[in-house]
């Protein structure tokens, strides 16, 4: 399979102009176009669709097919071994838009890695290597925003606000505002207001 995939992948940067500009429509066979190469290499690239990436940058989407008829054994033997035959797909190639030969050798180097690992083709701007954003945003209720009724807010009631009745706002009838007959007020009939009918006042005869 490797030596079959080494041959293909030659031929595809040799042919590198028509994956970078294609002008077939969307399900047909970008290359090879020659049957005695789509023998020969038993693999061909039929054109998907454009892929645009997250930064804006386009790509042709195509997919790596085997081919029917008389092909190298590795490449028959993973076709027989898939359901759908000729139809079932070995991997894609994400090449850039009039991009350059190097940008199709990565593209197929893409495929390649993802057959080996058994899996797709990730598009441009989600491959390995791209940072996945992190947290920037602190959540409520954690460190540095503080939580009402906890340390740094004082709640009612605590110490900073002091609660009616308490050192600070005295109540009615305490220290401070003398009650209605206490000291400060003297009563009627007491020393200083004298009463009728006492020594101040003569008894007529």
């Amino acid at each position: 399979m490797n030596k079959a995939l080494d041959n293909f992948g030659t031929f595809v940067a040799q042919r590198a102009p028509k994956l970078t500009r294609v002008t077939v429509q969307r399900g047909k066979t970008v290359i090879p176009s020659a049957s005695k190469d789509l023998e020969n290499y038993g693999l061909r690239a039929d054109y998907d669709n454009i892929y645009t990436a997250p930064d804006g940058t386009k790509y042709h989407k195509l997919q790596i097919q085997p081919n029917a008829g008389k092909i190298p054994s590795s490449i028959k033997q993973w076709r027989d071994s898939q359901p759908t035959g000729t139809h079932s797909v070995m991997g894609v190639m994400y090449v850039k838009v009039d991009g350059t030969t190097d940008d199709v050798k990565d593209a197929y180097a893409q495929f390649r890695k993802a057959f080996k690992a058994n899996t797709t083709t990730p598009p441009p701007g989600s491959r390995a290597g791209t940072p996945t954003p992190g947290p920037s945003t602190p959540q409520r209720s954690r460190e540095g925003t503080p939580v009402r009724g906890r340390e740094g807010t004082a709640e009612r009631s605590r110490e900073g606000t002091p609660d009616r009745g308490r050192e600070g706002t005295p109540h009615r009838g305490r220290e401070g505002t003398p009650s209605r007959g206490g000291e400060g007020t003297p009563d009627r009939t007491k020393s200083g207001t004298p009463s009728k009918s006492r020594g101040s006042t003569p008894v007529r005869k």
